[in-house]
């Protein structure tokens, strides 16, 4: 009996091998991998502004050597200057990431309170030093002329880049900014501003994530 069982149950899954074989489409076209690189990629390595611990954060020198060293995508933060342009860095007070001091602009520290003018005469490479202690202030000075910047590089690379200036720069490369939202500052203009710099740079829809604390900016 057990015999018969274990013929019994042999036979019908080789016939269900063969049904199945039987039954495919051999001529069926394969389905195509989709396009869109988020389905595409099964792991994305983000550079978190760019690789902080490793270069002086949110400077198209971080991007760019994150990029270099095997990034798949480059994170960064964003405010707004006085004059409505979209700049990256983390923090609202420039003197956080930079040689700017009290006196420099008459008190004015925040980014929403200086123009772009006046961020790009700053340092933004000033106060940075890598995670394993290595150097101290190892890329002081480049921004403002006073030391040379590395073969294949400027002096604007460590200068506060705008986000026009990165998407420029990263024409194919995924992107994650984060939209800060600071108390005064008009959210409807801020979304405004985004919109059309995307929409004067063909393409970008599809690889720039757009996030945000605040709801409202959303």
């Amino acid at each position: 009996m057990k015999k018969f069982v274990l013929a019994t149950v042999t036979a019908l899954l080789a016939f269900a091998c063969i049904a199945s074989t039987a039954s495919a489409v051999p001529d069926r076209d394969p389905v195509p991998p989709p396009t869109d690189y988020w389905q595409n990629k099964g792991f994305i390595l983000m550079a978190h502004q760019g690789g902080e611990w490793d270069f002086p954060p949110n400077t198209l020198f971080a991007y760019k050597s994150a990029m270099a060293a095997g990034a798949d995508m480059i994170d960064m933060d964003a405010y707004v200057t006085a004059d409505g342009k979209i700049v990256l860095t983390h923090d609202l007070d420039a003197r956080k990431n930079s040689n700017l001091t009290d006196s420099t602009f008459g008190g004015r520290t925040d980014i929403n309170q200086l123009t772009l003018a006046e961020l790009k005469t700053l340092d933004f490479a000033y106060k940075w030093d890598p995670h394993d202690g290595s150097a101290t202030d190892p890329y002081a000075g480049i921004a403002t002329g006073d030391k040379a910047p590395p073969e294949g590089f400027t002096a604007d690379d460590f200068k506060i880049p705008t986000f026009e200036e990165v998407l420029d720069a990263f024409p194919d490369t995924p992107i994650n900014i984060e939209l800060k939202q600071v108390a005064g500052v008009d959210i409807q203009d801020t979304a405004e501003t985004m919109a059309g710099i995307l929409a004067s740079h063909p393409g970008h829809d599809e690889n720039v994530i757009i996030n945000s604390f605040g709801q409202e900016m959303l």
